[in-house]
């Protein structure tokens, strides 16, 4: 896989990480200014800065800010096509077809459609709806007012947050990326100066798409060591749980029972224990999937990887116990 994705160019090529930066409020334009310094000092054309705020307080919120802004883009989306599919049908009377056209009876229905249209649009009923619509929003929705008060809350909110020390910087060739980050190297050594503090380059390692961006925090080597131990019980002690709770009483049965004269456990008791193991394995890989979210890795790809070992381990416990 590594020897396929380095021949391909992709977001990441174009992409360095840039660490070191100082605590900025999230109301300073901090992307324009870093965006003019790495242009000067690197020599190259920057594209664009990412910042990495931190954000872990707000993210549920912020998060769900996010999907209904999607949502409502999505829906002035179809509503704009159904307009205008709408006027390709009021400039396409059907009534005026050729009647060699069409059948009588589909001639008939068609028109129809089009009168209930016609009569709707040029109504006062739409006017009144229309009307409703502007002062108090569409059915299920909020008013404008309470729309601004919620705007100005998130408004304060993001500019609170702090500037979590990295940012993503991107140029407009891989040789560009790869030439500024050896020469944040080489010829400054200790990176660039920028606000009073050194900003290292590296090259970034992960798609811009698996970015975690709400784990894009300062990660001390004490805070991992503490994931890591947290992590490592946590699913120790789920394994335990799960063949002590759930396989040994499903092995119990099965080896107790009697098996003379070729009897077998009844269906029932077969089919009862094994929906216990299936359902103490679910609850293994939930686990599983849990522990991997709190390590707060920077990238889902390192998600994904500590994700399937610790699925993989608990397979191949459950091969060796059967």
């Amino acid at each position: 896989f590594q020897e396929a994705d380095a021949k391909q160019t992709t977001h990441k090529d174009f992409c360095a990480r840039c660490t070191g930066l100082p605590e900025l409020k999230g109301d300073d334009e901090i992307e324009v200014e870093l965006k003019s310094a790495v242009t000067e000092a690197t020599g190259k054309q920057v594209v664009g800065v990412s910042v990495c705020w931190d954000y872990e307080e707000h993210e549920s919120e912020f998060t769900q800010v996010i999907e209904d802004d999607l949502a409502e883009r999505a829906q002035l989306k179809r509503a704009h096509k159904s307009e205008r599919r709408a006027s390709a049908v009021a400039n396409q009377n059907p009534c005026d077809s050729d009647p060699e056209s069409d059948s009588a009876q589909a001639k008939e229905r068609s028109c129809w459609a089009f009168r209930k249209v016609e009569d709707f649009v040029f109504s006062d009923e739409k006017g009144d709806m229309l009307k409703n619509v502007a002062e108090k929003g569409p059915p299920g929705s909020v008013r404008r007012g309470d729309l601004e008060e919620a705007d100005k809350e998130i408004r304060d909110k993001l500019a609170s947050l702090v500037c979590a020390g990295q940012c993503f910087i991107v140029f407009e060739t891989e040789a560009d990326r790869n030439a500024a980050v050896e020469r944040s190297v080489e010829r400054w050594n200790a990176g660039i100066s920028f606000r009073g503090s050194r900003l290292t380059f590296e090259v970034a390692d992960c798609e811009p798409a698996s970015i975690l961006w709400q784990n894009c925090v300062e990660q001390t080597l004490m805070w991992k060591l503490k994931k890591a131990v947290g992590g490592f019980i946590s699913y120790v002690l789920a394994m335990l749980f799960w063949v002590f709770a759930f396989y040994a009483p499903y092995a119990y049965i099965i080896l107790s029972s009697n098996y003379q004269y070729g009897q077998e456990p009844s269906l029932v008791a077969n089919l009862s224990f094994t929906m216990v193991v299936v359902a103490g394995n679910g609850l293994m890989y939930i686990t599983c999937s849990e522990i991997a979210d709190r390590m707060g890795f920077q990238s889902l790809d390192n998600r994904e990887v500590l994700y399937m070992l610790l699925y993989t381990i608990a397979c191949m416990l459950n091969v060796l116990l059967d």
